[in-house]
């Protein structure tokens, strides 16, 4: 299901949950467990962090001793065309050492993610402490925004920070 809802073939992750589903319950008597109920779950609700691999590269900080740098983009699609002036943009923002920050705003679905992943994969190297992502949920229609505390939880945590001070829900607002 996996690797079928991370190559965009979601309609066929969800014939596998089915079949999965037929085949334990035929064969075995049984329901689907925990996991493969989770990973439907995830699917269904087009769940970005799928997307995102898993695993950090290693790379040495110091001799003899190695970190974690995490590498959290989103997958590359197979086919990324038609966007070469766009992705000229932000390298002229970030040339000539500034710190730039950038916004790119449009409808949910136009592919501002992918846009971005595609772009900080090609300056990875720009960016040797990592590179996280994190989806806010701000167009989720079955699920809340993700809150500021786990958001901040979640880009902390792979860089190896201690979060057990942090707040694990709002104390008061902004």
């Amino acid at each position: 299901m996996l690797a079928l809802y991370r190559s965009g073939r979601r309609s066929a992750a969800f014939d596998t949950y089915r079949a999965a589903q037929a085949l334990l319950a035929d064969e075995m008597g049984t329901d689907s467990g925990p996991a493969l109920q989770t990973m439907y779950q995830r699917v269904l609700r087009t769940d970005g962090l799928l997307l995102a691999p898993s695993a950090a590269s290693v790379v040495a900080s110091a001799p003899g001793r190695a970190s974690v740098t995490p590498a959290q983009l989103l997958a590359a699609l197979p086919v990324f065309v038609g966007r070469d002036a766009e992705l000229a943009r932000p390298a002229e923002l970030s040339s000539g050492g500034a710190v730039v920050v950038s916004a790119m705003a449009g409808m949910s679905g136009v592919g501002k993610a992918v846009f971005s992943a595609h772009w900080a994969r090609q300056v990875a190297d720009r960016f040797p402490v990592g590179q996280l992502y994190l989806n806010l949920r701000g167009f989720d229609l079955v699920g809340s925004p993700v809150p500021p505390e786990r958001a901040l939880r979640t880009l902390l945590q792979p860089l190896g920070a201690d979060t057990r001070g942090l707040p694990q829900e709002a104390t008061g607002t902004c």
